[in-house]
């Protein structure tokens, strides 16, 4: 039995200390040892097709620019992992690994910030877990995904082709016009959805203790246990799910998205 407690005891031991040296060890690397941009800086990129963003704390602002070139920008305490392909596969990634993270210093003024030209693109996939994701403008592409865990998301002109995700942030939405089925996935944060009047759509509303408020629609609103349902026309199913969030839902195009 000593023998055994003294082998648990040096491999407790020198596990502490190899956790220790890679601390010291990613503490004196130089950014630039990461294959990183740093914590600061501006790039342009040309010929972008897809985009894809993953992100830790800090906030993603995508929007277009009048530019032929994509500029990403960014301000954060963890240096980014950035690579665009010969496919036009831009990536960026923050680098939080646990070191790093551990060391990082947290500020509302980080974030990542890209600006596309004006185009049709592939996938656009925007991802975070504590910061939040902004689309200010109605973005045309074959699929944007958007996700997070607990950050917000804001995304003005969502449509069949959005596909909205988020574990406990609020999720604000405004949406200019559905031509298929879409689904809205919340969880513990409120949703609230602005559509024009007069938008052909079935509305199903899924929450465990969630409630539904409307304004501005004229259909009737029905209650069946735990779901709420907008009857509407054209054939189109809006379906938004919450575990504990509630839903707002707006009808009134004058209105601009909710941000925080």
């Amino acid at each position: 039995m000593k023998k055994i407690k003294k082998i648990s005891v040096f491999l407790i031991t020198a596990g502490i200390l190899l956790i220790g040296a890679a601390v010291i060890m990613q503490l004196f690397t130089p950014l630039g040892s990461y294959n990183n941009k740093g914590s600061e800086g501006t790039e342009y990129f040309s010929g972008v097709r897809e985009i894809i963003v993953v992100s830790g704390s800090h906030p993603v602002n995508l929007s277009y620019t009048d530019s032929d070139e994509c500029e990403l920008s960014w301000l954060s305490e963890l240096p980014l992992i950035v690579n665009c392909d010969e496919q036009g596969v831009l990536r960026v990634t923050q680098d939080d690994s646990f070191t790093l993270s551990l060391f990082a210093l947290d500020s509302e003024n980080y974030n990542i910030t890209l600006k596309i030209p004006r185009k049709s693109y592939g996938r656009i996939s925007l991802a975070a877990s504590s910061g939040n994701i902004t689309v200010s403008e109605d973005i045309a592409a074959e699929s944007l995904e958007v996700s997070t865990k607990n950050g917000g998301i804001y995304v003005m002109g969502a449509d069949e082709r959005t596909k909205i995700r988020s574990a406990g942030g609020d999720i604000r939405l405004t949406i200019n016009e559905l031509n298929g089925d879409m689904t809205v996935n919340g969880g513990e944060g409120d949703i609230y959805v602005n559509v024009p009047p007069g938008l052909p759509f079935f509305m199903e509303f899924s929450t465990e203790n969630g409630s539904c408020t409307t304004s501005g629609f004229e259909n009737d609103i029905e209650k069946d246990g735990d779901a709420v349902f907008l009857s509407g026309k054209g054939g189109i199913d809006l379906k938004i799910n919450t575990t504990g969030g509630n839903l707002e839902l707006l009808s009134d195009v004058k209105r601009p998205p909710v941000t925080e």
